[in-house]
């Protein structure tokens, strides 16, 4: 028995080797019936460079005005960088693993992605993906006991076949459904009057630089950026979920499989099952022992994205980003995202910058970790 796998039933170790035996597979789909792998968008289109805006609530001129962005470094209308959630298969959920994931545990969540982007997200540029399993991991959960963590690599080609970006995303199998007991202490924040008067102080205080260039020359190490998001709302869940990728819901109507499926016998419900996603859902999230709906895991990428992006200024261009998600972000948290230049460097011509980006909610509790990498002029 491999150490990793210590504890696991034969049965699990048999559906584990079965998938590190798949590792190399395609999991990505053309197929239109099949839109839990296909991407949502395959063309950087305005509107969809406008919807992603609209998704992350990132009203930055450079997504929206196209005489502006002519005017900044690229010269041309240029998407954000998180846009590509929209661009792969799934929206780099865990739906992009199709079957696999039903081979271990009965629940998931989203871990993060390690994203490099190679050249500019233009307008008009047709993208075509390409992803695979690249590894399968097996871990000890603090809370979840042992998981088992699916990475996909996805590739992102233009019509020319150049490589535009390439990332890595991962989730997490468990086999616990619940997390009964963890969170009973845990509640909704309720925000007073004065509470949301100080908060829109704050956020009024979130900068984008825009056509100012930020120089390599006067960045220094231990510089330090911030961006505050939230309170977190449905609001900002649907917006999200709409326009980033419809994977929990992609089809508009009930098919006769899903009527047959299931009956729900509860004084509340219709009769027939719907679906009941805890990330929207407040007796869903009830039942996973959650005391409410929560974020989506690339949803929060996306918004240290913007951290970046209003810190780069226009002529800025962000090379690479590994940032995990490490807590929940219930309905009526914030995020407050910090950036901190860690370490400078010129390699082949480029000046670039190293950050290191933190996540805490309004009780100071660390939601996400990650590393940047920002290409500056000299």
């Amino acid at each position: 028995m491999n150490e990793d796998t210590a504890g696991l039933s034969d049965d699990e170790q048999n559906a584990i080797a079965k998938l590190r035996s798949s590792i190399g597979m395609r999991l990505d789909s053309s197929d239109p019936y099949d839109g839990g792998r296909m991407p949502f968008y395959s063309e950087i289109a305005r509107d969809a460079i406008r919807h992603y805006a609209w998704a992350m609530g990132d009203l930055n001129r450079l997504w929206f005005d196209e005489s502006y962005a002519r005017r900044s470094a690229q010269r041309q209308l240029t998407a954000m960088p998180s846009i590509l959630f929209s661009m792969a298969p799934g929206g780099m959920s865990g739906y992009q693993f199709g079957s696999l994931r039903n081979l271990y545990g009965e629940r998931e969540t989203w871990g993060g992605a390690d994203i490099r982007w190679f050249l500019p997200l233009a307008v008009d540029t047709s993208v075509s993906t390409e992803t695979h399993l690249q590894d399968v991991e097996v871990k000890d959960g603090k809370n979840s006991g042992i998981l088992v963590k699916l990475v996909a690599r996805t590739h992102y080609y233009d019509s020319s076949r150049e490589l535009l970006a390439q990332s890595d995303s991962w989730v997490f199998r468990k086999r616990r459904t619940t997390y009964s007991g963890t969170f009973d202490n845990v509640s909704l924040k309720r925000w007073s009057r004065e509470e949301l008067a100080d908060l829109s102080a704050e956020k009024a205080g979130n900068i984008v630089l825009g056509p100012q260039p930020r120089l390599w020359t006067d960045v220094k190490i231990g510089d330090e950026f911030s961006l505050v998001k939230g309170p977190y709302s449905m609001s900002a869940n649907y917006c999200y979920s709409s326009l980033w990728h419809p994977t929990h819901s992609f089809i508009g109507d009930l098919s006769p499989e899903d009527l047959l499926a299931g009956v729900s016998d509860s004084a509340d419900s219709l009769g027939f099952r719907d679906v009941a996603n805890p990330h929207r859902d407040v007796r869903s999230a009830a039942s996973h022992g959650l005391p409410g709906p929560y974020d989506y895991g690339p949803q929060r990428y996306s918004w240290a994205t913007q951290l970046l992006t209003n810190w780069m200024g226009d002529d800025g261009f962000l090379e690479a980003l590994n940032f995990q998600v490490r807590a929940f972000c219930f309905l009526g948290d914030i995020q407050r995202f910090t950036g901190t230049v860690t370490s400078k460097q010129e390699r082949d011509g480029r000046h670039l910058v190293n950050c290191r980006i933190e996540c805490r909610n309004q009780d100071g509790h660390m939601t996400g970790v990650g590393e940047a990498i920002v290409r500056l002029a000299g």
